[in-house]
C-alpha cells in the first residue's frame, strides 16, 4: 500500500512539475552572458559593500541596471535595494 501511495505522489509531483515547466517556458526569459571580469568588477564589489551573496548582488545589480522592481522577501536584499534606489515590489 505504501508503495502505491508513493507512486501516486510521484505521479502528482511529475504532473505539477510539468505544469510549472510549461508556464516557465511561456515566460519571456532572457539569458544574459557575462564574463568573469565583469562579474568581478561589478557584482563582487556590490556583494561586499552590501554584505550580500554573489547571487543576491547579481539580482540586485540586474534590477538596478534594467530599472525594474526587486521582488524578494529577503530583508537584507530589500534594505540593500532601498539604499541604492531600487524599488521593492510589495509582496503580500
Amino acid at each position: 500500500m505504501l508503495l502505491c501511495l508513493r507512486s501516486v505522489a510521484n505521479a502528482l509531483r511529475l504532473k505539477a512539475s510539468a505544469g510549472f515547466l510549461e508556464i516557465l517556458w511561456r515566460l519571456p526569459i532572457q539569458i544574459e552572458r557575462r564574463d568573469a571580469l565583469w562579474l568581478w568588477q561589478t557584482v563582487v564589489p556590490l556583494a561586499r559593500e552590501r554584505h550580500l551573496s554573489a547571487y543576491d548582488a547579481a539580482y540586485l545589480e540586474l534590477a538596478k541596471r534594467e530599472g525594474m522592481h526587486l521582488a524578494t522577501l529577503d530583508r537584507d536584499l530589500q534594505e540593500a535595494g532601498n539604499r541604492i534606489g531600487v524599488p521593492i515590489l510589495q509582496i503580500s
